[in-house]
Parts: structure tokens; sequence; C-alpha cells
């Protein structure tokens, strides 16, 4: 079995206080039951400093739901969302 994020469409960090929220989106490929699948994918994350170096103290990774056709996967696109995040500023 293998995963690989193979083909990153977009992908970007902002400062957020003093921390740093991360995002992208692509192609995963892994291994299923023996076969090769390739899906689309969404990453948020959040990543802060600890004991002298980054870590991630947030995650999120989605998929598209079983049956929605290319171009439905999303119900935002990402750059809004970069955008509204950007809009908030959640300064500590």
């Amino acid at each position: 079995m293998y995963n690989r994020f193979n083909r990153w469409a977009k992908r970007g960090v902002i400062p957020v206080g003093g921390a740093f929220a991360a995002w992208g989106e692509g192609e995963i490929e892994a291994g299923v039951a023996g076969e090769r699948v390739e899906t689309p994918f969404r990453f948020t994350g959040v990543a802060d400093r600890f004991d002298g170096g980054w870590r991630f103290v947030q995650g999120h990774l989605s998929f598209p739901a079983a049956g929605q056709r290319p171009g439905e996967s999303w119900p935002a696109s990402i750059e809004r969302i970069v955008e509204e995040l950007a809009a908030e500023r959640l300064d500590h």
C-alpha cells in the first residue's frame, strides 16, 4: 500500500498571530484494496512553535463525496476560503 500527494494544484501559508495557517488542494494517489486510486483532496492546518520547532496543532484532510463530479467536489473555492481567513486575521 502506498499514499502519495503527487500533484499540488494550489497551496499556501498565511501568518495568523504567532502561528501559521496552511492550505492546499490537489490529487492524492493511494493503494486501496490492492487497486491504485487517484482522487482530489483539500488540506487545511495550523502550525505553531513548540520547543523551538514548528508543529501542526490542527489539521484537516477532506475528499469529495462519492458520486460528485469534477468541479462539484468543493462547495467553496480555495481562493474564497483564503480571502475570508485573511480578512478575519485571527490574531491572538
